[in-house]
């Protein structure tokens, strides 16, 4: 009969460790003792701010493609405007300036022309000048590079595939590459 008590308070024994690691799973903590659920909640707190940071960083490449373009079109076009102004006195000659008449008795046609090529070659250095000055073509580079980072490092902590620790890190770095990158 002790024999069978002990086979008994064995069994108990077994149950209440079974019963403690169920209750362990259910707290949202395993075997070790840290907190899983504090973690996804970690997890989906961290996966919210570096998909927020990827709407901006998204949002800044968009206006920076945007300013590329314009910048780009219009000293591309304002040169052009102004060569063709002045190519065509140069190449036509007194004919030319003859067709075309006069603004007025004292305002040859050429002057009109040379004055809007004159306008046209400046907008064209303004539009380059600022395209460099505000580094454009870098900082759009920085940005596509940043969102692909940030998209790569996205996957990995949706997937559990890096630590948080590890990946709040990476996402410091990648944003301090970013500062022209408003908002979260």
């Amino acid at each position: 009969m002790a024999r069978d008590d002990r086979d008994s308070d064995d069994r108990d024994s077994d149950d209440r460790n079974s019963d403690d690691r169920n209750s362990d799973d259910r707290d949202g903590r395993d075997r070790n003792g840290s907190d899983q659920e504090g973690e996804t909640t970690g997890r989906d707190a961290f996966l919210a701010i570096l998909r927020a940071k990827r709407a901006a960083v998204a949002h800044a490449g968009k206006r920076l493609r945007r300013r590329d373009g314009a910048l780009t079109l219009v000293s591309v076009i304002a040169s052009a405007v102004a060569a063709a102004l002045t190519a065509g006195p140069a190449l036509g000659g007194p004919a030319l300036t003859r067709a075309l008449g006069s603004a007025g008795p004292d305002t040859p046609s050429w002057r009109i022309l040379c004055g809007v090529a004159s306008i046209c070659s400046l907008l064209a250095a303004v539009a380059a000048s600022l395209h460099r000055q505000q580094e454009v073509s870098t900082r759009l580079a920085r940005c596509q590079t940043g969102a692909a980072r940030l998209e790569a490092l996205e996957l990995r902590v949706a997937l559990k595939q890096s630590a948080l620790a590890e990946a709040t890190g990476e996402y410091g770095r990648i944003i301090a590459e970013l500062p022209f990158v408003t908002g979260p």
